[in-house]
């Protein structure tokens, strides 16, 4: 009889325990799981409409950017790498001045860092137009060497929008130009570089 009561008195504090436990601790648990997954949800319906309204702002345009042909450029492959610290306009103002380097695209992305479809990409030390591109034209206005032009979209033969080569600039073939040249971007760039980096913490900051 005693044994049956201290069974039943068990049973009696077990079951409690386990509706105490679902009710304060897995229900509380559980729904807060279940906010949580449908404010990501949320979120991520939200990002994936503010991408898509961004794109339908992108300009659109009848154009699309091209790089004029080019010329190799053996005499700085090695020394040149497209990682930030360095730009276009800074190399063009001190390395590029001569015109045997009008058609040399200088390979450190500036155009590709102003492109807002990523339509833009370095190989090689040279700029590569993907079909991706809306025709903004940012690209053309930051391009130091002037060698990303406009033409329509629809245009597939070339030279019916591009001028002769002759007219456009005359390719320098640099397999002629002095070899002893030297590229020394401590010496070039060591200011350049500490002005730049303050303008990017200002940038970044403002």
């Amino acid at each position: 009889m005693i044994l049956a009561i201290f069974l039943l008195i068990f049973i009696v504090l077990a079951l409690s325990l386990l509706i105490s436990f679902i009710f304060y601790v897995l229900e509380p648990s559980v729904t807060q799981k279940s906010n949580i997954s449908g404010n990501l949800l949320v979120q991520l319906n939200e990002a994936s409409n503010f991408y898509t309204e961004q794109k339908r702002k992108m300009p659109v345009s009848a154009k699309k950017a091209f790089v004029l042909k080019q010329n190799k450029k053996e005499i700085y492959n090695q020394a040149i790498d497209f990682n930030g610290q360095y730009t276009c306009a800074m190399v063009k103002s001190i390395y590029f001045t001569d015109p045997a380097y009008n058609l040399v695209c200088i390979g450190l992305g500036d155009c590709a860092r102003v492109c807002e479809q990523k339509a833009i990409v370095i190989k090689e030390h040279t700029a590569i137009v993907s079909q991706i591109c809306c025709g903004c034209g940012k690209c053309t206005l930051v391009c130091p060497q002037k060698i990303i032009k406009m033409i329509p979209s629809k245009v597939t033969d070339l030279s019916a929008v591009i001028k002769p080569e002759s007219e456009v600039a005359k390719v320098i073939d640099l397999n002629q130009i002095d070899k002893n040249v030297e590229w020394k971007p401590k010496k070039y760039f060591k200011l350049w570089a500490y002005c730049y980096k303050i303008y990017k913490i200002v940038k970044n900051n403002f």
